[in-house]
């Protein structure tokens, strides 16, 4: 009883008993004394549970109520002509008081061991004649104390026996099968699976849905779940100042997934990282494996070296590396050559300043659809128009054809297209601080670490790009979906290259073999 209270403490709920057959049921009985059957619980039993109950008279199985749900094991016994003889002669000696229990697959199996053996003796005494026996010098030689096993003797003739039985064609009621060597060489398994499904089980408190197998035990230290605290992009997940609270978008999807997992989970949030810069994640997902951390949860990117170490959840969140770099501004420049050229010599490009903003306006929109009111009059200014028709109707007829060709007509000031033109101009490269991409770049696409600038704000974002690489700046920043579409939200003089170079989801990291693992991928996918 006391082993079974302690374990009572310990999160796993499933048994497996193998104990030497007891009518008694004693485990049994005192885990229904420790409220130990029910539906939290999982029992299994070997064969002596179905053996024990085998045995039981009609009478006494009307009083084992308290065993449904437990799972056993039987020994299969094929029906026979044999036995169905056999069963009938015995429950004639049952009446007569002859015998007094059921028969079991032990019975069935004795009834044929004893058969067997008979049958070989017989066989020997008519061809040997006579049985002899003699001492053993194995055990003469043995020393006991008390026993006196030297005075044993042996069986001589137990080698001519073996032969006798191994060359016997025989089935018992058990379903065991003897049959000569020679006739057994050839012989093929005829058993099928076929219709040998088993019946829905009915577990422990009567449920019929399969049983977890374990739950959090009340007395279970909460799980330590190191959570990055971050520097930037703090909208998805830091520690608010001054609170110690945790919050962001991430922690708002963990609990909203722990509400659906069906038990409580007590845990306790510990921030990873001093907050003023971003920590390395790898090193975040490093802990849990090493047992310093139960999980994780954060904007933790789903990659194959860490899938190595920790299970993931489900993805919440779709993510890839992408190129940020300055939109072009060929446009606004044309505006501000046309009204320098025009505005000494036109009085139409002349009057208050806010005449001329909206006729600079007015006029670069009108060429999209009409013939300008405004004409140029110096020769240099219709020359700039020449070559703003050209790359007006350049632009039409892009957008006619595909909304892809425009977007690279609106780049072809910048000379970054996609990642191979990047890795080729040998510009500095921006990347997040913390962030896997610096990894990725240097080890999988071989970009010189020289080349690789950490930044660690949004701020340090706007600041590398305006100034470009010829400034101290970057030509572009390569850093998650997610950040970029964050950070382009604030800030209109940059955009996306390309389309991601990369596939990846944000997931929570767990222990090995966690169940929360698989419940929290199923609570991700139910719809919130």
């Amino acid at each position: 009883m006391d082993k079974l209270n302690k374990s009572k403490l310990l999160g796993p709920r499933v048994y497996v008993v193998h104990v030497n057959p007891d009518p008694r049921l004693r485990i049994f009985t005192v885990a229904r004394k420790l409220q130990m059957m029910t539906d939290n619980y999982t029992w299994l039993a070997t064969d002596w549970l179905s053996a024990t109950l085998d045995s039981f008279p009609p009478t006494k199985k009307a009083s084992l109520g308290f065993l449904q749900g437990v799972v056993g094991l039987r020994q299969h016994t094929p029906e026979s002509s044999q036995k169905r003889a056999f069963m009938s002669r015995w429950k004639g000696m049952q009446r007569k008081g002859s015998a007094s229990s059921e028969l079991n697959t032990y019975g069935l199996q004795a009834y044929d061991t004893v058969w067997i053996v008979a049958y070989a003796i017989e066989r020997f005494l008519d061809e040997h004649k006579n049985i002899t026996f003699s001492f053993n010098s194995k055990l003469v030689d043995m020393k006991t104390s008390g026993l006196q096993i030297e005075k044993l003797k042996v069986f001589t003739g137990g080698n001519d026996l073996l032969d006798i039985i191994l060359q016997t064609n025989f089935t018992g009621l058990s379903g065991l099968s003897l049959s000569p060597q020679d006739a057994r060489k050839g012989e093929q398994n005829s058993y099928s699976r076929v219709d040998q499904r088993l019946q829905n089980i009915t577990w422990p408190g009567g449920k019929t849905e399969r049983p977890r197998g374990w739950i959090i035990a009340a007395d279970e230290r909460p799980l330590r779940i190191g959570v990055p605290n971050r520097a930037s992009f703090v909208e998805f997940v830091t520690e608010a100042h001054g609170s110690h609270r945790i919050e962001g978008y991430c922690i708002d999807v963990f609990l909203k997934a722990r509400e659906l997992v069906p038990y409580d989970v007590p845990y306790m949030f510990e921030p990873f990282g001093d907050g003023l810069s971003n920590p390395r994640y790898d090193d975040l997902v490093q802990m849990v494996a090493a047992d310093v951390f139960d999980a994780a949860v954060g904007d933790i990117a789903i990659l194959t070296n860490r899938t190595k170490m920790v299970d993931f959840s489900q993805p919440y969140a779709s993510t890839g590396l992408v190129i940020v770099a300055p939109n072009p501004q060929f446009k606004i420049k044309c505006l501000v050559v046309i009204w320098i050229l025009e505005h000494r010599v036109n009085d139409e490009f002349r009057g208050p300043p806010k005449k001329q903003l909206v006729t600079m306006l007015m006029f670069s929109f009108s060429t999209l659809f009409k013939t300008n009111q405004e004409t140029t009059k110096s020769s240099l200014g219709r020359l700039v128009m020449v070559v703003w028709l050209f790359v007006l109707m350049v632009i039409t007829a892009s957008y006619t054809a595909s909304l892809s060709s425009i977007l690279t007509v609106q780049q072809l000031s910048s000379p970054i297209t996609g990642i191979d033109s990047l890795i080729a101009s040998h510009w500095p490269i921006g990347y997040q601080t913390g962030s896997f991409a610096y990894d990725y770049l240097s080890d999988s696409l071989y970009i010189p670490r020289s080349r690789l600038v950490s930044l660690g704000s949004p701020e340090e974002y706007e600041s590398a790009l305006r100034r470009g690489p010829r400034d101290g700046g970057v030509a572009a920043i390569v850093d998650e979906l997610l950040y970029v579409e964050l950070f382009l939200s604030k800030q209109k003089d940059f955009g996306i290259i390309g389309q991601p170079f990369t596939r990846a989801g944000w997931g929570f990291a767990f222990q090995r073999e966690s169940p929360l693992a698989v419940d929290m991928s199923t609570a991700i996918s139910e719809p919130f």
